[in-house]
């Protein structure tokens, strides 16, 4: 019973430090842009006022991006 007591807290300290290990100094996310307005022209899409993406016209969709997970503002405009 002990060593079965022992053997739960072992893994579960275990999966802590697993899952609060960081990998990588900023999370990233991967975007992809589709403009699926049919009467409308191509459009940009802006990240914190920065393009991402460029005249995407419909129905055909961007790549993917990897982004700054922590990014704030996203904006679309004509292009």
């Amino acid at each position: 019973m002990k060593n079965q007591i022992l053997s739960v807290a072992a893994a579960i300290c275990m999966l802590f430090s697993i899952s609060c290990k960081k990998s990588e100094d900023q999370a990233t996310a991967n975007l992809r842009f589709i403009n699926m307005s049919p009467n409308s022209s191509a459009m940009d899409l802006y990240l914190n006022s920065a393009l991402v993406v460029g005249n995407v016209s419909y129905p055909g969709p961007s790549s993917y991006q990897s982004i700054n997970a922590a990014a704030t503002s996203l904006s679309v405009n004509q292009a």
